[in-house]
């Protein structure tokens, strides 16, 4: 078993250590599955999926017209939630 020793450590220290091995995880969890469609995505890996800017994601996100997810500070969306999102159009006549 790994030893850890908590003396010099700053709650910020312990909460970046925290959300980095989240993020590892998360990334494990991605990669592990299959379909890809209910995977969370980063808001750069969103915007990139949209082709929008991290500034228009977040003003959606604000108007409530997609779903972030967070944990530590860090901002997640579920790609199965932003394909529900997107709107069917009707094709012009």
């Amino acid at each position: 078993m790994d030893e850890i020793r908590l003396v010099d450590l700053t709650k910020g220290d312990l909460e970046k250590m925290v959300a980095d091995g989240m993020h590892e995880g998360l990334a494990d969890e991605q990669m592990n599955d299959d379909k890809g469609e209910n995977r969370l995505m980063t808001r750069k890996e969103t915007a990139e999926y949209l082709s929008v800017s991290q500034s228009t994601l977040w003003t959606w996100a604000k108007q409530g017209k997609i779903n972030p997810f967070g944990i530590a500070g860090r901002v997640y969306f579920y790609r199965d939630e932003i394909n529900k999102c997107l709107m069917k159009l009707n094709p012009p006549t």
